[in-house]
């Protein structure tokens, strides 16, 4: 495997990397998206008991991946200084760590419910958050795997995996969901999960066979798994302040919505329709996020730095690209984005139409924030600055959008489309700002393998 080469590196070599991770980020947000839809058809209520649900699940799943995903760092900085045999190395702890996090999952899973979850979506939420905690290891090492083809820029098995997944979560959601006459009860929200579950494992399966194939094992030696406590501990060191950002941001936008949740079921349908637009396109600038991080970290293996403030621009230009696309789906036609996603006889109040198509304005702006956030996630994350991220973005969440919600939804005339329409850009710009002033600094490279100067 060559290392990626930055000579004439511009817009377009960026998309050529960015563009299979963006398709696998499609993927993975694709599962939650249609899982919400099915349930949406099958009723709002059990909708938005998943969501619900799902972000505090979220909390612990993203956690485990915000680490395991950090050995794409190490992975990458190997392979642009064509150290293949150690690239392998931080996948293989980081699998082993995954493993471990059953010990943590099966408990929440089955004595958390209670604690986690709100109790206006127990009855309703229960059994999804249980099916989905116990799946819950899944998705860490899901990332542990991917952050072999990430770093080595092998994209094509994610995608191949993607597909896969996809197609059995599809047919099992709207199997398990709805059930089949005479052969399956329908299943509600404890089917949405059980197909996630099992579209996950094949996905894991697959990409596990592959890491282990003849052919990466000629170059990189992936079938020597060996416990490596030093590079287990690198490994935690750069992802833990990772894991700990999302948390703690997954938890602000659940209380959040738990919040919204005793005011007004309007408030909690707005913050859910809103978040499952999230879920659906944020994998644009999260796959183009992680194309930088892939490129920068082979840069730094390669010592060519020169060419990061290039792959930065050519990150812009592909967001502004990725922005036009969005404006025709929130700000042009929101009206007939609401109808796809929702059941359209369950969406006949024009005011509460009107509320969320306030709030669909107000989520452009704060994707283009947070898309240029992104980018600069990803540079800092492949120079190893995630301390950084964990205390900036630790205090944007609840500093500029948890506290705002709550003091203007309380003390002030509030309307459901308040949290997006004007909140979530404010937010978006200061998150922005402050990690824009730190990639300019130029003190983000905490980690470099060769150890050369910047």
């Amino acid at each position: 495997m060559s290392s990626i080469t930055f000579q004439s590196f511009g817009t377009l070599a960026t998309f050529r990397v960015a563009f299979p991770l963006m398709l696998v980020a499609l993927s993975s947000n694709m599962m939650l998206f249609f899982g919400r839809m099915v349930l949406a058809k099958y009723d709002v209520s059990v909708m938005n008991a998943a969501a619900s649900t799902v972000l505090v699940c979220n909390i612990f799943q993203v956690a485990g991946l915000s680490i395991t995903a950090m050995a794409e760092i190490f992975v990458g900085q190997n392979n642009g200084a064509e150290n293949f045999k150690q690239a392998p190395n931080a996948v293989w702890q980081m699998i082993l760590f995954s493993c471990a996090l059953l010990f943590v999952f099966v408990p929440i899973a089955v004595w958390g419910g209670e604690f986690f979850i709100a109790s206006k979506f127990q009855a309703l939420g229960l059994g999804y958050f249980q099916i989905t905690m116990l799946g819950g290891f899944l998705v860490p090492l899901l990332g542990a795997l991917a952050s072999f083809f990430v770093g080595t820029g092998k994209t094509t098995p994610l995608i191949i995996s993607a597909i896969i997944a996809n197609i059995t979560n599809a047919y099992l959601n709207i199997t398990l969901v709805f059930g089949v006459d005479g052969l399956i009860s329908p299943l509600g929200a404890n089917g949405a999960a059980i197909a996630t579950v099992v579209a996950l494992g094949i996905q894991v399966l697959f990409l596990f066979f592959v890491f282990t194939s003849h052919s990466n094992d000629a170059i990189f030696k992936t079938r020597r798994p060996t416990f490596d406590k030093k590079q287990m501990l690198e490994c935690l060191r750069v992802g833990l302040p990772n894991a700990f950002s999302r948390m703690i941001e997954i938890a602000g936008w659940a209380t959040i919505v738990a919040y919204l949740s005793t005011i007004d079921e309007s408030y909690v349908t707005v913050q859910t329709l809103c978040h499952s637009l999230i879920i659906m396109f944020i994998f644009a600038v999260e796959g183009l996020s992680k194309g930088i991080t892939a490129i920068v970290s082979n840069a730094i293996g390669q010592g060519a730095y020169w060419a990061i403030n290039t792959v930065v621009k050519s990150a812009g230009n592909i967001l502004i690209a990725i922005l036009v696309a969005l404006w025709f789906v929130l700000w042009y036609a929101p009206e007939a984005t609401i109808l796809k996603v929702m059941n359209q006889a369950q969406f006949v109040d024009p005011e509460l139409i009107r509320h969320v198509t306030l709030a669909f304005k107000g989520l452009w702006v704060y994707f283009a924030f947070n898309g240029l956030s992104l980018i600069i996630w990803g540079v800092l994350t492949a120079g190893g600055d995630t301390k950084f991220i964990m205390w900036s973005n630790t205090l944007s969440t609840w500093m500029f959008a948890v506290i705002p919600t709550y003091v203007w939804v309380s003390s002030f005339p509030a309307t459901p489309a308040v949290p997006y329409q004007y909140i979530a850009p404010v937010y978006g710009f200061l998150g922005f700002v402050i990690v824009a002033i730190r990639f300019y600094s130029q003190s983000w490279l905490k980690l470099n393998l060769n150890k050369a100067a910047l």
